[in-house]
């Protein structure tokens, strides 16, 4: 049984980016992966996915991502999404509003694009 695209990106995002498993990413995304916007010196690959899920789990407690909207086209998906956690060195809680564009090819992520806001202390 294949799985839809959508499908895909909330298992990522789900699994790998809020449970942490980056054992999934050689199964979810592409070895020839490329990101482009933002962060793209952090998002280059599998390898470089894989630190910044590490990294952002070792500075934020509670580290989470919510999908506010997800839609499907073809061999792309485009998710509005919200990153929170609490800072570990002062305890405070932050966020971060994104959209992604992500290419899907032979069912994995082949491609980013994305376009957000930095880190925010909630108020």
């Amino acid at each position: 049984m294949t799985e839809t695209n959508k499908t895909i990106i909330k298992r990522y995002i789900e699994e790998v980016w809020n449970r942490g498993d980056v054992s999934l990413l050689e199964e979810l995304m592409a070895p020839e992966h490329i990101c482009h916007g933002m962060r793209t010196d952090v998002f280059v690959n599998r390898d470089t996915v894989k630190k910044a899920v590490i990294d952002i789990h070792d500075e934020y407690t509670n580290f989470q991502i919510t999908i506010d909207d997800i839609l499907e086209e073809g061999g792309t998906v485009a998710s509005r999404i919200q990153m929170s956690g609490i800072r570990n060195k002062d305890g405070k809680s932050y966020y971060l509003d994104e959209l992604i564009i992500h290419r899907i090819v032979d069912e994995k992520i082949n491609g980013s694009w994305s376009i957000g806001s930095e880190w925010k202390e909630k108020e």
